[in-house]
């Protein structure tokens, strides 16, 4: 029997505090949701109530059915599973054997510090060599994971050229279905896997299925868009990221353009990386700028940046203007310069974009589509995707990390759980946030100048835009994400900045001067604040869209 754990807020209120947060957040990532359930329950002992309980089940059903092969999460099902028999025989045998054949290894601890170092070449090194050595199911999981984060081939191939067992045969197909559609761009045999999949009542992959579709031949493809959409609905309800998606594509709001009214500057600066720029501008020529004016900052350049943007000077005529400064002053102090410009504030709107980003035509449209729904927000921005490789996800739908996921680390920012692909996690949809990212995002400039210059302490980069977006939140102005708006972003932010040691010091520091920044109580207002946005948000649109699955 399907729970309908939306359907009054009575239910809805049932729900342990953290269970609610982690759903509202991101009900679609399997990351995502697997951490905060070891945080909350499975590593834990804290009281959660019988329809907690039933959920915290489904929840690991969903992540599992995902990752087949992931045998602690299996585990996890089978000890959970004896309390409340709410999995289908048809999984219990193979969750069982796989929970079998999981086993944690001697060399686990030196392995997860190799995991940790992001050192890729390193980590299959290890993998392959004890994949080699042991028929345990925990280094073919580790493998799995790193391949499909990383996007990695090779690892994949290897993976489904080993010898399986004949009765975990659900496994290679899922396995192979992802791949095909990854890395092969073969959609009607991922699909085909998918559909017989669901046919052994795994049936997450509706929504794999709807992704697919989404990815490919959309708007044409719309009714098995919708369709895939609802039959998961009907057997996962609580996964709010698919209800945000289904009520834009009902509402039309993933393909509705508006223009910005009024005048709109887009900022740009740069430092030394000519190559990037020249990428960045010719996009721009593409784009449709009706009532634009773009504003460059040369910030200290020694390169060729000049004569790039001189090339493009003799396009856009006055419609682009060059400032050029002897030195470097760093990105907080390059976005107030543009802030202050006199030309800048005859715009009514600004929008403040990276020099190694590269835009869609329409992105100034598929913006007027978040203003004119969230007209009274303080900022407006995007989903990143890398640039070489737009199925990764950077940044898109940032929130607060809730107080008992604090610690030395990330004591804020849960920005890690964004990092995913675009078949792993659902982020097509616009909604509150707490923060976005500052590659591309919108400001009405009059809301701009209220809210204030973006704090120098920030310098040379990182957080700034960060520190920006909470001071939005705290004057009581809403952050918008809309994730009909992919940015190419041609920096592969996270995964390898570890590898620049200056570069990834200077982050550390100007997180540790964010996280200080602010009060507990400041962050817990701001907390506090978001998660009504959120559920106030879903809410409205669930009961305008709940009859379309019912």
């Amino acid at each position: 029997m399907v729970k309908k754990y939306f359907d009054s807020i009575s239910i809805w209120s049932k729900l342990n505090f953290e269970l609610q947060q982690t759903l509202l957040i991101n009900s679609s990532s399997t990351i995502f949701l697997y951490q905060n359930l070891l945080n909350y329950f499975l590593t834990q002992k804290i009281n959660i109530n019988l329809e907690s309980y039933n959920l915290i089940i489904e929840i690991l059903k969903y992540i599992w059915e995902r990752e087949p092969y992931n045998g602690e999460v299996a585990s996890y099902l089978w000890e959970l599973n004896k309390q409340v028999q709410i999995i289908p025989q048809s999984h219990l045998k193979l969750i069982k054997q796989i929970s079998t054949l999981y086993q944690e290894p001697q060399n686990k601890d030196i392995f997860l510090n190799i995991w940790l170092s992001k050192n890729i070449s390193k980590i299959k090194s290890f993998l392959k060599k004890n994949i080699s050595q042991e028929d345990n199911l925990f280094w073919r999981t580790y493998a799995l994971k790193l391949g499909f984060y990383e996007l990695d081939q090779e690892i994949i191939e290897y993976i489904l050229s080993l010898p399986w067992p004949h009765e975990l045969s659900i496994i290679l197909e899922s396995i192979r279905a992802h791949y095909l559609y990854l890395f092969r761009q073969d959609k009607t045999s991922a699909s085909k896997l998918y559909t017989k999949l669901i046919k052994k009542n795994f049936y997450s992959y509706y929504f794999l299925l709807a992704k697919l579709e989404k990815l490919t031949s959309y708007p044409d493809n719309q009714e098995k868009v919708l369709y895939y959409l609802k039959k998961g609905l009907v057997h996962y309800r609580w996964q709010i990221s698919y209800w945000l998606m289904l009520y834009d594509i009902l509402k039309g709001l993933d393909i509705e353009k508006n223009y910005l009214p009024g005048q709109t500057g887009i900022l740009l600066y740069t430092f030394n990386k000519s190559n990037d720029l020249d990428n960045t501008l010719r996009s721009l020529t593409k784009a449709k700028l009706k009532n634009c004016k773009i504003f460059l900052l040369l910030n200290g350049c020694t390169d060729s940046s000049k004569s790039i943007a001189l090339k493009y000077k003799k396009i856009w005529n006055d419609k682009l203007k060059i400032i050029e400064l002897p030195v470097n002053i760093g990105a907080p102090a390059a976005r107030n310069w543009l802030m202050h410009d006199k030309d800048v504030k005859k715009m009514d709107w600004v929008i403040y974009l990276d020099d190694d980003a590269l835009i869609p035509s329409d992105f100034l449209k598929i913006f007027g589509t978040a203003v004119k729904q969230y007209p009274e927000a303080g900022v407006w921005g995007c989903k990143v995707v890398e640039g070489d490789n737009p199925f990764m996800i950077q940044h898109a739908d940032l929130h607060l990390l809730s107080p008992q996921q604090i610690n030395t680390q990330h004591r804020i920012l849960n920005i890690s759980s964004t990092i995913s692909t675009e078949l792993e996690s659902n982020y097509d949809y616009i909604r509150p946030c707490c923060t976005v990212t500052g590659c591309c995002h919108l400001f009405s400039r009059k809301q701009l100048e209220k809210i204030g210059d973006f704090d120098l302490r920030f310098s040379p980069s990182q957080f700034d835009d960060v520190d920006h977006d909470l001071r939005i939140c705290l004057q009581g102005k809403q952050v918008i994400y809309t994730g009909h708006l992919k940015v190419k972003h041609m920096c592969r932010s996270g995964k390898e900045s570890n590898i620049y040691t200056p570069q990834i010091a200077n982050s550390q520091a100007n997180l540790y001067k964010l996280e200080n920044k602010y009060s507990i109580q400041e962050l817990n207002l701001i907390r506090r604040q978001n998660k009504y946005n959120l559920e106030k948000d879903f809410f409205q649109k669930y009961n305008l869209v709940k009859s379309f699955v019912s």
